[in-house]
């Protein structure tokens, strides 16, 4: 298997962690991995006279209890104050809750299987929606502390991952392009051919060729620095990135106003983060340009024709 083959499965498997990676924060961020709430009951019509009830199980007593309950007209679906009963029993039967306040946190004695009435005794008909949940486990109460960050920095990493593995993608094909190219045009009895360019190559266009993305990988394969330029250019740029970043990302979540700041124009300039990516970022550039000027030069120096002495004659 060629070498170009073998970075395209490399990037294809580093797109796959990212794919996974994005999906896991996906859910995570939906409250997917949250308990269920203990009883959901949604529009049930209670008329005049009539009690609903709905058993939940309580295994840990140690958690507070909320119950939520919304009463509307059955006729209208507009929210009314509360008219109804609302009663709620342990195992033994015995009432802990008999009100009318739709709002109620309470803890449960025994571990073991409550009940839930809503009694309509004198109204029109009702329609009710009830909840009876653990407030800790709320996606609201998670999503403000551990399962938003967590989900972030999930995102954050799928996204990092996904351009890593979108650039090895491309750096894998331009390979595979190149030897199949190579494999066309074997190396000459000379063996200047065995460099990736046989000839001498335009310091000036090899400048240029920097600042175009795709370009620039080709620019330093057909000089022979490929690996070179990965390792002292690619790669930091790569890490610079990602740290700014989980560096925006992280912060936002803990100053929302720096969000606001961060999508300004001017934020690489005038933040002490941005003005120091910025100059990274250029030094980066500065350090590609001498790079390729050096290595160019370098590498028409193998093409140059030895000049020969005259003076001695024949």
């Amino acid at each position: 298997m060629s070498r170009g083959k073998k970075i395209i499965i490399a990037g294809a498997t580093l797109f796959g962690a990212a794919f996974l990676t994005g999906i896991f924060g996906v859910f995570l961020s939906w409250g997917w991995f949250l308990p269920p709430p203990l009883a959901v009951v949604e529009n049930r019509v209670i008329d005049t006279g009539q009690t609903t009830t709905i058993p939940f199980k309580v295994t840990n007593t140690t958690k507070l209890i909320e119950l939520i309950v919304d009463e509307r007209e059955t006729a209208t679906l507009q929210a009314i104050s509360s008219t109804v009963t609302i009663v709620v029993t342990d195992p033994a039967g015995k009432r802990i809750i008999d009100t009318l306040y739709p709002y109620q946190e309470f803890h449960a004695t025994v571990p073991g299987t409550y009940t839930l009435s809503i009694s309509n005794m004198d109204s029109p008909s009702k329609t009710v929606s009830a909840l009876v949940r653990h407030p800790e486990d709320t996606y609201e109460k998670q999503v403000g502390s551990l399962i938003k960050e967590a989900a972030i920095h999930y995102g954050v990493t799928a996204f990092l991952l996904g351009i890593c593995s979108f650039t090895i993608l491309i750096v894998g094909a331009v390979l595979v392009i190149i030897d199949k190219r190579k494999a066309l045009h074997p190396a000459s009895p000379q063996g200047v051919s065995s460099m990736p360019a046989n000839h001498k190559v335009s310091v000036g266009w090899q400048i240029v060729f920097t600042f175009i993305p795709v370009v620039d990988i080709w620019a330093f394969h057909r000089i022979g620095k490929l690996r070179k330029f990965v390792l002292y250019i690619f790669v930091p740029s790569i890490v610079l990135g990602a740290a700014y970043a989980f560096f925006i990302l992280s912060t936002s979540l803990k100053d929302p106003s720096f969000e606001k700041r961060a999508i300004n124009p001017w934020f690489l300039y005038t933040e002490p983060i941005g003005i120091v990516t910025n100059v990274i970022g250029w030094g980066l550039t500065a350090l590609t340009i001498y790079l390729v000027i050096i290595w160019s030069r370098q590498h028409n120096r193998q093409f140059e024709q030895p000049t020969t002495s005259s003076g001695s004659g024949n």
